[in-house]
C-alpha cells in the first residue's frame, strides 16, 4: 500500500465529493461498520511541522537504513528542505557508547522551532535488539511523535516474526500517543528469499489489523522492472538505485498530494457484464486500480470453488501486486442489469471462509475510499461472486 493523503483529515468511512454523492451500500455475514478512525498519527505529524510546533520522528532498525547513503537519511534531509522554518538535527546510534551521537544539523534557522530525527539502526540486528531493557530504554528516552521500524533481514530464514508485535506493543505502551509505521524492506535474491516474503507478509498484516501506514519498499522493487541484481549489492542490501525507490516509497506516506481518484472511475459496465469491483493500491481510489466484471469472476473457478479468484498473481495498474494490497475499493452495480450479486471478499486466497470475510449484496453502488477504517487494509486475497438469492 501506498499512503498519500496523510496529512488530510482521515475519514470514518467513505468521502465522495462534488456531485458524486456517498453510494449505499447493503451488507451480510460478518461485514461491520467501522468502530475507530485509521491511525493519524503521521498525519498529525505533519500537522505539527506545519503549525511550527518541535516534533521529533525515530528510526529503529538495521544496516539497510543506518548510513549517510541510504534512504532514511535523504529522507531526513529531504524533510529539513520542506521545513525550512525548523532547526532539523539528526542523530545516529552509537552502539559501541549506547547512546546517540553528536547532533548533525540538516538546517533551518538558530532557534527555529526542533525537528528532531533519531537513527537508531545498527547493522545486523533484530527486533530482539530493540527489544533488549537497556537499549529500548536509550532508544526511547526522549519522546518521539513517530516510529519508523525497519527490521527484518536479519531474521534470515525465520519465517514468523514475534518479535516485531512485542516491539510495536512496547513502543505504544510507553508512548501511547506516538504514531507508527512499519517498514516493509526491500526483497531479496539469497537463499532466506522466501522465508523473508513471509516475514514482510506477517507485517504488512500486523499494519492492517492496527490500521498504520507502511513504506512499501518491497513493493516498489518488485514493481521495477529492473532485476533484483540491479537494485542490490549482495541480495540484500540496497545499491543507490535501490536506496532510490526505497526514498520515494517513504517520501508518500509523507506526502500530502491533493490529487486522488473518485469511486466512480470504477466502470458500471454493461448489462452483460453486470458491473465492477475495482480495487486500489491507494487509499481514496489513487494509484494502481484492478477491475473485474462480476459476470467474469462468476465464471472463474479457483480450487474447485465457482466464482472464486485470487489476487496472487494479479497486479495494479501502477505494477504493484494486489495480493494484500488493496487500500480502498468500490463495488458498482449495472443500471440495466436486474441480477442481483453477491460479492464476497476473502483475507484468506481459494474464499476460505476459516479466515475474516466480507459479503456484499450489489444491489446499489458501494465504496470505501480508505480500508484502514474498516480494518481491510492490505488484507484482500481473493474474491468470490455469485447470484445473490
Amino acid at each position: 500500500m501506498r499512503l498519500r493523503h496523510l496529512a488530510a483529515t482521515l475519514a470514518t468511512l467513505l468521502v465522495v465529493g462534488g456531485a458524486n454523492a456517498a453510494p449505499a451500500w447493503s451488507a451480510a455475514g460478518d461485514a461491520v461498520e467501522p468502530s475507530a478512525a485509521a491511525d493519524a498519527a503521521p498525519a498529525d505529524l505533519l500537522q505539527r511541522l506545519d503549525s511550527g510546533q518541535p516534533t521529533t520522528i525515530t528510526l529503529l532498525g538495521d544496516s539497510t537504513g543506518d548510513a549517510e547513503d541510504e534512504w532514511f537519511s535523504s529522507l531526513s534531509v529531504w524533510l529539513a528542505g520542506r521545513y525550512p522554518a525548523h532547526r532539523t538535527t539528526y542523530q545516529l546510534w552509537d552502539d559501541r557508547g549506547q547512546a546517540y551521537g553528536t547532533e548533525t544539523v540538516l538546517g533551518g534557522a538558530v532557534g527555529g522551532p526542533a525537528l528532531k530525527i533519531y537513527n537508531g539502526s545498527v547493522a545486523g540486528k533484530t527486533a530482539a535488539y530493540a527489544l533488549d531493557d537497556d537499549h529500548f530504554r536509550e532508544l526511547t528516552s526522549h519522546v518521539s511523535h513517530l516510529y519508523v521500524i525497519n527490521y527484518g533481514h536479519n531474521e534470515r530464514d525465520a519465517t514468523t516474526y514475534p518479535d516485531y508485535a512485542v516491539l510495536t506493543g512496547r513502543l505504544h505502551a510507553k508512548h501511547p500517543a506516538a504514531g507508527i509505521v512499519p517498514v516493509l524492506q526491500n526483497p531479496e535474491s539469497t537463499a532466506n528469499a522466501v522465508a523473508h516474503a513471509e516475514r514482510i507478509q506477517t507485517v504488512r498484516t500486523l499494519a492492517g489489523e492496527n490500521r498504520w501506514p507502511v513504506i512499501d519498499a518491497y513493493n516498489a522493487f518488485r514493481a521495477d522492472p529492473r532485476p533484483l541484481s540491479d537494485l542490490l549489492i549482495d541480495g540484500v542490501h540496497p545499491r543507490p538505485a535501490g536506496h532510490a525507490l526505497w526514498l520515494a516509497a517513504a517520501q508518500r506516506v509523507f506526502l500530502d498530494q491533493s490529487a486522488q481518484g473518485d469511486w466512480t472511475d470504477c466502470p458500471t459496465g454493461t448489462p452483460a457484464t453486470g458491473g465492477y469491483i475495482c480495487l486500489w493500491d491507494n487509499t481514496n481510489y489513487d494509484d494502481g486500480r484492478l477491475q473485474r466484471t462480476y459476470e467474469t469472476l462468476r465464471r472463474t473457478t479457483t480450487d474447485g470453488i465457482d466464482g472464486c479468484w485470487n489476487l496472487t498473481g494479479s497486479a495494479f495498474s501502477s505494477g504493484l501486486w494486489a495480493y494484500d494490497s488493496a487500500s480502498s475499493w468500490a463495488l458498482r452495480k449495472n443500471p440495466d442489469s436486474s441480477t442481483r450479486y453477491r460479492v464476497q471478499i476473502f483475507e484468506w486466497i481459494n474464499c476460505n471462509t476459516e479466515g475474516n470475510y466480507r459479503t456484499y449484496v450489489v444491489d446499489q453502488d458501494f465504496a470505501a475510499a480508505d480500508l484502514r477504517t474498516i480494518g481491510w487494509n492490505n488484507t484482500a486475497a481473493s474474491i468470490r461472486v455469485t447470484i445473490a438469492p
